[in-house]
């Protein structure tokens, strides 16, 4: 969490709750699949109270082809996408990011 709060700083108004994976490494199952699906939902709403994404660990939150399937409706929300993995905000047109994340 303490590096999601140094890429976003004061912006930060408001915090999805985190998912704990107990240590497992791979893709999230049960409960994280629903909050991840809520967040998606949330998108849609004009009053969603945040603009922006924090991923801590991409290889906990995609999992083969999904952040080529979910990226797109970041983008088409408004909704910035940040992994400090890459140094920050993933930038739509940039085929260097989007082959980084593909490998996640």
């Amino acid at each position: 969490m303490s590096r999601a709060q140094a890429i976003i700083g004061p912006r930060a108004a408001w915090s999805w709750p985190s998912t704990s994976t107990s240590g497992r490494a791979g893709p999230c199952r049960g409960s994280a699949g629903l909050e991840s699906a809520v967040l998606l939902e949330a998108f849609k709403r004009p009053d969603r109270g945040f603009d922006a994404v924090v991923i801590g660990e991409p290889a906990r939150a995609f999992y083969g082809k999904q952040f080529g399937l979910t990226f797109p409706v970041f983008v088409h929300y408004g909704i910035e996408l940040s992994v400090p993995e890459i140094g920050g905000k993933v930038d739509p047109g940039s085929h260097a990011h989007d082959l980084v994340m593909s490998l996640y």
